[in-house]
């Protein structure tokens, strides 16, 4: 029997792929870990470039993190209740299907140096994992999906929060540091946004890295963007991380 030839340009990307990455690399999107120890290994991620650090939420940093809320424009163009904002810490650091690193200013903090990570924030970058079970439409909590299921896609949300960062490239480079750690960490290739019709700064940053408008709800006012990476599309993500200084640590 032939076998089945062998695409050399795939074989490329798989080997670069996994320049920093401890584990093989899913083809077809497939569960990386179960979702306990998907949030275990979360909570314990550090990654970083040159002038970022994406760090876990600690409880450390509430006062901040409530404190950036009391902004009514904030909390209008990232849809957020500034009312039940209190209650993220237990939401974000227990719900197996979300993610959220807080952002840190390198130049403010470094782990060795033991400085105040409170005093460094400057955001955070979120995201929402969607399953679903082989054949279905309809999304299912990681508590029930079913053997041999696979992760879908993901939900992104992003925040720069301290003004002083706005408008310099700093979204960006966030944006795709988060997309590398979905991409490698989580297996994912299919990306999300909702975004506020009156957050154009936040809709130009996904437009810019290639997330298309799919719909936009007139009840609540934000479009909905999808971007679904190819293999051109992920090699020039790993491009873009590399030349920022991407890497993960997993501390123990």
């Amino acid at each position: 029997m032939a076998k089945d030839r062998v695409d050399p340009a795939n074989l490329w990307f798989q080997r670069k792929l996994r320049r920093f990455h401890r584990m093989a690399i899913p083809t077809n999107n497939e569960v990386l870990y179960g979702a306990a120890e998907r949030k275990s290994r979360s909570l314990r991620t550090i990654i970083s470039s040159s002038y970022l650090l994406l760090v876990p939420f600690t409880e450390d940093m509430m006062d901040k993190y409530c404190g950036w809320f009391q902004d009514d424009h904030l909390c209008r163009i990232t849809g957020t209740d500034a009312a039940i904002i209190k209650d993220s810490f237990t939401t974000w650091t227990t719900d197996p299907a979300k993610i959220m690193f807080i952002v840190l200013d390198r130049r403010k903090y470094e782990p060795d140096r033991k400085d105040d990570a409170v005093a460094a924030m400057i955001g955070d970058v979120n995201l929402v994992i969607s399953f679903v079970e082989p054949g279905s439409p309809d999304s299912l909590s990681p508590q029930k999906l079913p053997a041999g299921s696979s992760l879908q896609e993901v939900e992104v949300m992003l925040m720069l929060a301290e003004p002083d960062y706005r408008c310099k490239g700093l979204g960006t480079q966030i944006l795709h540091l988060i997309m590398r750690y979905g991409l490698e960490e989580l297996g994912i290739s299919v990306f999300k946004a909702h975004i506020s019709r009156d957050n154009h700064q936040s809709l130009r940053l996904f437009q810019s890295a290639g997330y298309s408008q799919t719909h936009y709800s007139e009840v609540f006012g934000e479009y909905a963007l999808t971007l679904n990476l190819d293999l051109r599309s992920k090699s020039a993500l790993i491009d873009k991380t590399d030349a920022i200084g991407y890497s993960l640590l997993l501390e123990t």
